[in-house]
């Protein structure tokens, strides 16, 4: 459906089988990219950055998180998808464990991946990656919350759990390319990218940067961080100021593009972006002597 090699399916947990999408180079796989994907979207939006890398020789998988692919994104606990996720990063660390792992998380995936370094060092360790891309990352809110609608989130989450939270559509302001704005809008229209968030999965996602930002963890992985400087989702100076403070890292690369959307990786400039990450990650294998196949 979106130029992928294959889809798999993938039994996370009793309650939750999910797809797997992989874009696969046809010769030697000279390293994998984990993608974990935004709120209200799908794995699918990997699919230029999957095409790019494709082309260099290097594998992107990602899966469709709990909750998503319908009109009303909904899930009843972020842990859920803290757990979900590293099943299926520890899932690909196994079946491709001689081969060089890096992870990727664009705005809600960039909060979880952070999440985990955070909450289970020692398993995402384990996973030997040996770097962190992050796009636009969900740190927090660009128009800050007031902390009376905060606990009024909270309540009524708990009454009423897949009530729609009141918002505008905002697909006009994640890409100033057309074309992906279009494709955005048939994949709202198709139930693939969610039109609503519900306010069960708002007041987790509140609770969750709270907790993060109050508890950063240093970053000891190589980190390449793209921030978007018009972004209308996400609020780039906290995420800039966190990750400054926070990546301990000297081969790290954080900056901000100031005239891009939310969607970094599929923006109008979009190339330029895959080409910086692509030489990161080249500079990286030599300066750590990776052996790339």
């Amino acid at each position: 459906m979106f130029d992928e090699s294959s889809i798999e399916k993938l039994q996370i947990s009793n309650d939750f089988s999910t797809d797997v999408h992989y874009w696969k180079p046809k010769d030697d796989i000279k390293g994998v990219i984990c993608a974990i994907h935004g709120g209200m979207a799908h794995a699918g939006d990997y699919r230029n950055v999957g095409l790019y890398l494709k082309k260099h020789g290097f594998l992107t998988v990602s899966y469709d998180l709990r909750g998503h692919k319908q009109y009303l994104s909904h899930f009843e606990s972020y842990s859920q998808l803290l757990n979900d996720s590293l099943y299926f990063l520890e899932h690909v660390h196994k079946q491709y464990s001689e081969t060089p792992l890096f992870l990727l998380g664009h705005s809600m995936g960039g909060l979880i991946l952070t999440s985990l370094i955070m909450e289970y060092p020692e398993r995402i360790e384990a996973l030997g990656a040996k770097g962190l891309i992050l796009s636009s990352p969900y740190y927090q809110n660009a128009i800050p919350v007031h902390p009376l609608i905060i606990r009024v989130s909270s309540v009524v989450s708990k009454i009423l759990p897949k009530k729609p939270v009141p918002m505008d559509d905002f697909t006009n302001m994640l890409s100033h390319d057309k074309k992906i704005t279009e494709q955005f809008q048939r994949d709202q229209h198709n139930e693939l990218r969610g039109s609503k968030s519900s306010m069960k999965m708002a007041s987790q996602l509140l609770t969750a940067q709270k907790k993060l930002i109050n508890n950063f963890p240093d970053i000891n992985l190589p980190v390449f961080a793209v921030i978007a400087g018009d972004d209308h989702l996400a609020n780039k100076d906290v995420s800039l100021k966190l990750l400054t403070e926070h990546v301990k890292n000297k081969l790290s690369k954080v900056y901000e593009i100031p005239e891009n959307f939310h969607e970094n990786l599929n923006e109008t400039n979009r190339e330029d972006t895959f080409n910086e990450i692509l030489s990161w990650i080249n500079k990286l294998s030599d300066d750590l002597k990776i052996d790339r196949g």
